[in-house]
């Protein structure tokens, strides 16, 4: 359940699988209910919201901030990550907390951390 958190943040906590690729994806429907809570909620703009429809959401799990693209191969309502994560968790709880950035920290962050992780 998505919650506030701070004044940049949200919480929530998601099952986490691993992959040996380097982007990190949460399945479409999820992702899409997220993104619009996150970043669309109280946007009038259709074509302000049009473009952000696929924007990554900006996660922190761990010590590790991803840019979270939307997938159809995910298991419903479950993070998938990169391998390199894994040290970054307790792996022995079934769901993590996962920090899920507010929209104008979201871009920000995006800008900067676009090309330097996944």
């Amino acid at each position: 359940m998505l919650e506030p958190l701070f004044e940049s943040y949200y919480v929530d906590r998601f099952p986490v699988a691993f992959h040996t690729g380097e982007a990190s994806y949460l399945d479409r429907e999820h992702h899409s209910e997220l993104n619009e809570e996150v970043y669309l909620k109280h946007e009038a703009d259709e074509n302000y919201a049009a473009a952000w429809e696929e924007t990554p959401l900006v996660m922190k799990l761990g010590t590790q901030y991803l840019l979270v693209h939307p997938h159809d191969d995910v298991p419903e309502g479950t993070l998938a990550v990169p391998d390199r994560v894994a040290d970054e968790i307790n792996q022995t709880e079934t769901e993590q907390p996962v920090f899920i950035a507010k929209k104008g920290t979201a871009h920000r962050l995006a800008r900067f951390l676009s090309g330097r992780i996944a």
